[in-house]
């Protein structure tokens, strides 16, 4: 996961409380001091994977990447068992 400047949007605490129910907390945030990122990485057990995002505070404002998914599993092991490479 790479956190790229043009993608950061600028966000308040309580969006991200809102759009992340259950994921970041507003205490999470809170305690993000100026010039530090953090990565919040939470599972999605229905996609059997996981996702990561970052929170960037800057001159004392929040800002958040975008989202990236990450699968627990790739096709390669389907192309290997089923080929017969395995």
């Amino acid at each position: 996961y790479e956190t790229e400047e043009e993608n950061l949007k600028p966000i308040l605490p309580e969006e991200i409380e809102k759009m992340y129910d259950g994921v970041i907390a507003q205490q999470d945030t809170d305690n993000i001091v100026n010039n530090e990122v953090k990565f919040f990485v939470w599972a999605k057990e229905e996609l059997w994977g996981f996702y990561v995002t970052s929170v960037l505070r800057h001159n004392e404002k929040l800002y958040i990447g975008k989202d990236k998914f990450y699968p627990f599993e790739n096709d390669q092991w389907e192309k290997n068992f089923f080929d017969g490479l395995k």
